[in-house]
């Protein structure tokens, strides 16, 4: 779609037109460059960078200074994509205000578009935090992937993110949290 950079509502549209929205993962400059010359509408940066570029055996040890710094990366590299930060475990999970002030930091340090939480209902108290400080969030509902005794391993990890991690989703979740408001 050229360079103008897609927008929520862009995505809601081409959903809804039945056009292909193309993403992938990335987690640095040069891979950003590539998506974005490659016309990719938009660019996850996971937690799996803890297995990807640290060499963990999970994403449990990842922390929100290694996601912004990686998401910082690839905003540089990729200045007219989407960009997508996966907010890590231990930066949600304790309260709605944690979840709003770490997406907070992803938007101002790292310049994302929109963040990604992980979990089923446990996880709508912050997805409506988030959304009524007028930030974007994602919903990946795979229940076990950061918890500390999961036995899932990497492939299996990325093999799960394709079509759970939808803006449909997010546009559904933020029509829900702005009804209930009114």
């Amino acid at each position: 779609m050229g360079n103008k950079k897609l927008m929520v509502h862009d995505f809601i549209r081409m959903k809804q037109e039945g056009k292909k929205i193309t993403w992938v993962t990335s987690y640095d400059f040069p891979t950003a460059q590539f998506a974005e010359a490659a016309g990719m509408d938009m660019i996850l940066v996971g937690d799996s960078l803890g297995m990807c570029v640290y060499g963990y055996e999970s994403t449990v040890p990842v922390t929100m200074d290694q996601c912004i710094v990686h998401c910082e990366a690839v905003r540089r590299g990729a200045p007219n994509t989407f960009v997508v930060g996966d907010m890590p475990l231990g930066s949600y999970q304790a309260s709605d205000e944690d979840a709003v002030q770490n997406a907070i930091r992803f938007v101002k340090e790292a310049g994302v578009d929109a963040i990604k939480l992980e979990g089923g209902k446990r996880v709508i108290s912050r997805i409506k935090a988030i959304l009524e400080a007028r930030l974007g969030a994602i919903r990946h509902r795979e229940e076990q992937r950061n918890q500390p005794n999961s036995s899932l391993k990497m492939p299996l990890q990325l093999k799960s993110q394709g079509p759970r991690c939808s803006l449909l989703k997010q546009s559904h979740q933020r029509f829900q949290a702005l009804s209930q408001r009114n």
